[in-house]
């Protein structure tokens, strides 16, 4: 800003310069008069009053910007003029007149014409006709629906586990193959086994499976029962102890049982159940039947009920134990008997109306179930020689069954043996059924008013397979 300053002020004073000489050359030296006027000119006017305009500018401008203070810049402005009046005595003397220049006026801008604004016109409102429908506005686009992000695949479940007491035989389990015994042997829900041999497959005490060759079944066990799906082949099924039960499902049929020994065949065809002890129950689109020890049943296009023929499981017989006790009583307790019962052995008490002497037991609960094939076992001895009648009641039919035999006199024990196919009715010598339901014991010796005793040590009925 300074620098601006100085320069105006510097072109300010030069303004003067003209003016000067031409007054100097007008004096005449040694006199008081001037030379002689020449013809004025208005060029020296014209440059004296754009000096002062110029000054006049220059002084607003001082006043509204950032000056200097005026005794500096009255000193610079001193000094900057004998600077330039010691140049000028240098130069040579030369009058110069400034052209007299014609301002230039600035040229006017066209104007541009402003445009009328049209007149507001307002529609008349439309009214609706009597039968014409109001126009509905537009129905808004539904939105489009965000996208799913795809839900995370649940895991599966775990599957249940089935843990075998122990597994005897040649057989495949989910691919594997598995020889010998095998301790504690798991089996998951769904996992196919099938038996290359003979193969028993123990669940728990006098709980087993046995699966023939070729057998192949798969096994799924849940919380509450085990379900066990025959394919193919054979399976004898011997469910008399406690524990879980067990349900099977062929292609023909279903089938559950109580507390029995059982034997299911599957071929293309048809389903056989053959049924050794106990109850069981086959259920198919045609029906249900109920079978007893001794009987089977034919799943196929029917369901029919026949008489047993054990001789389709000869398979099976080797593999299975040589007998199985289905009743024992060695007297080391009192019980329900009528009898005279002391260190484990029982003698006979009177009985006026039917006999010298009596031993019974009678109980609301079965005592045992008649095998299809098995024996009576009696240890015993008598003071006198006379003929022994067993007499078993079987619930279902309600009937008795009795076998007759002599016992010799002695004080030695003798063992008795009886078949239990020799049981049948005294009056039309129907035979004992296998799978009778026995709640009824009663051994009578001798004929009534005989004096005669019978002491027994022992009762046993077993099963031979």
């Amino acid at each position: 800003m300074n620098d601006d300053v100085e320069t105006n002020l510097d072109e300010f004073y030069r303004g003067f310069d003209a003016p000067a000489h031409r007054i100097e050359k007008r004096w005449e030296p040694g006199t008081r008069r001037l030379a002689p006027v020449r013809p004025p000119s208005i060029g020296p006017w014209l440059a004296a009053v754009g000096a002062v305009a110029a000054a006049v500018i220059l002084v607003v401008a001082l006043r509204s910007g950032d000056a200097p203070p005026r005794q500096e810049s009255a000193k610079r402005e001193r000094e900057k003029e004998g600077e330039r009046e010691r140049e000028k005595q240098k130069e040579p003397k030369r009058e110069t007149e400034p052209k007299n220049e014609p301002k230039k006026e600035p040229t006017p801008e066209p104007v541009k014409p402003v445009p009328k604004e049209p007149d507001l016109v307002v529609p008349e409102p439309k009214m609706p006709k009597p039968d014409e429908p109001k126009p509905q506005p537009p129905r808004p686009k539904d939105p489009e629906p965000a996208p799913t992000k795809p839900a995370d695949p649940e895991p599966e479940p775990a599957r249940a586990v089935l843990t075998l007491k122990e597994a005897d035989g040649s057989f495949e389990l989910a691919g594997r193959k598995l020889t010998g015994k095998q301790k504690d042997l798991k089996i998951a829900a769904g996992d196919k086994l099938k038996a290359t041999a003979v193969t028993k497959l123990t669940l728990a005490d006098n709980r087993f499976l046995l699966l023939g060759p070729k057998a192949t079944v798969t096994v799924t066990p849940d919380e509450k029962r085990l379900v066990i799906a025959i394919e193919a082949g054979d399976v004898l099924a011997e469910l008399v102890g406690a524990g879980v039960s067990v349900h099977f499902v062929t292609k023909n049929c279903e089938i559950d049982h109580v507390g029995t020994v059982f034997s299911i065949r599957v071929d293309e065809k048809r389903t056989l159940v053959v049924v050794e002890e106990g109850r069981v129950e086959c259920t198919n689109a045609k029906g249900k039947i109920a079978l007893g020890a001794g009987q089977q049943a034919v799943a196929g296009d029917d369901l029919v009920a026949q008489t047993a023929d054990f001789r389709t499981f000869a398979w099976a017989k080797g593999h299975r134990a040589a007998e199985r006790t289905r009743f024992a009583e060695d007297f080391s307790k009192v019980g329900s008997w009528e009898a005279e019962v002391a260190n484990g052995v029982a003698k006979s008490v009177p009985d006026p109306d039917w006999c010298a002497g009596k031993i019974k037991l009678e109980s609301n609960d079965p005592l045992f179930t008649v095998p299809v094939k098995g024996k009576m076992t009696i240890v015993c001895k008598a003071d006198r020689a006379a003929t022994l009648v067993i007499q078993m009641h079987c619930t279902d039919p309600k009937v008795n069954f009795r076998r007759e035999i002599a016992v010799s006199r002695g004080n030695a024990w003798q063992t008795i043996t009886i078949d239990m196919d020799e049981f049948a009715v005294k009056a039309t010598r129907e035979k004992l059924p296998a799978g009778a339901v026995i709640s009824e014991l009663y051994l009578m010796y001798a004929e009534a008013g005989d004096k005669a005793t019978l002491w027994v040590d022992s009762i046993t009925v077993t099963e031979t397979r």
